[in-house]
């Protein structure tokens, strides 16, 4: 919620806000995102000094001014935000861990299942990095990667692949693992953008 008293003729008021979009049935129906309600009151006026007496001054004070005006029930008015199309996200991740308590020195796997939502050929790029995405400090001293750290995955229409990565935790104790992006080059967007806001944490057993 946002207050404003008395904006002169001309202010501008800017607003940013986030939203979740979801589709019913499939529906790919313009819609608005989101509306702005704004209710307001009225204000007061101030009393040109040709209008005021002197016992209108006495009474009014330091500040004179009429009102504001009573009234009841005003109505708010409201603004739609601009219309969009919102359709099914073009792919569907699921993230696996085994075994989910890995031991120091024992190979585990970490494993992104990708679905190609669409019935178009996807290029998907993915990779695993030692650098955070967000400017964190290294993991290479915590874990070691064995395979591909990258490589370009192809989807057919309707495919559902597996991207893996074989870790290896040489330090018990929690600890942060490398960061896993996937990136599509058709929509040139992330698929998945791991940072260290993500659960990217790790137990390692003795």
């Amino acid at each position: 919620d946002v207050i404003m008293s008395e904006p002169k003729v001309g202010t501008k008021l800017s607003l940013s806000y986030s939203f979740t979009p979801t589709t019913k049935n499939g529906s790919k129906s313009r819609t608005p995102l989101g509306e702005i309600r704004v209710s307001w009151t009225p204000a007061n006026l101030a009393l040109p000094d040709d209008v005021v007496d002197s016992s209108d001054a006495s009474a009014l004070g330091d500040d004179p001014r009429h009102g504001p005006l009573a009234v009841e029930g005003a109505a708010p008015v409201t603004f739609l935000g601009p219309a969009c199309t919102v359709v099914d996200a073009p792919f569907t991740v699921e993230l696996t861990q085994r075994p989910s308590l890995p031991r120091v020195g024992s190979p585990f796997h970490l494993t992104y299942r990708v679905t190609n939502n669409t019935a178009k050929n996807q290029s998907l790029w993915v990779s695993m990095g030692d650098e955070d995405a967000a400017g964190g400090g290294s993991s290479g001293a915590i874990f070691l990667s064995g395979g591909k750290v990258q490589e370009e995955v192809e989807l057919a229409p309707f495919e559902r692949r597996a991207c893996s990565f074989t870790l290896m935790g040489m330090v018990a104790g929690r600890s942060v693992r490398p960061a896993v992006s996937i990136a599509s080059n058709r929509y040139q967007t992330w698929v998945v953008r791991e940072t260290l806001t993500s659960h990217r944490q790790v137990f390692v057993m003795p």
